[in-house]
């Protein structure tokens, strides 16, 4: 009976690494310009919606980023310009999304010292 529960056991775990070595990733890729003069924009914060992925954009204003297949709900945001959301489907294949993000300017009351 033992050796039975040890042989059900392992069973169990092959069957749990193969199941989790049989998902797929693809990359998802892009640049963020500013729209006014397409000039890259470094430090966007880049994050996937209902997950825990996301990353920022280098000097040159790209970023990569590897999900598992399926549809992603992306979120672009950066001090001094408006959110931007789109949505990516990832495949195996290389996905390219390319955004553009417009300033917002915030006027403030002055201050009296």
């Amino acid at each position: 009976m033992r050796l039975y529960r040890v042989f059900l056991l392992g069973a169990c775990c092959l069957l749990g690494a193969a199941s989790a070595q049989a998902q797929t990733w693809g990359t998802v890729t892009g640049t963020v310009t500013d729209s006014v003069d397409g000039a890259p924009l470094p430090g966007v914060t880049v994050l996937v919606r209902g997950t825990d992925f996301g990353t920022a954009t280098d000097t040159n204003g790209r970023y990569s980023l590897e999900l598992p297949t399926g549809r992603y709900t992306l979120r672009f945001s950066a001090i001094g310009f408006s959110t931007h959301i789109d949505t990516v489907r990832v495949t195996e294949e290389p996905s390219r999304l390319d955004v553009t993000l417009a300033s917002t300017v915030m006027e403030m009351e002055g201050v009296t010292v």
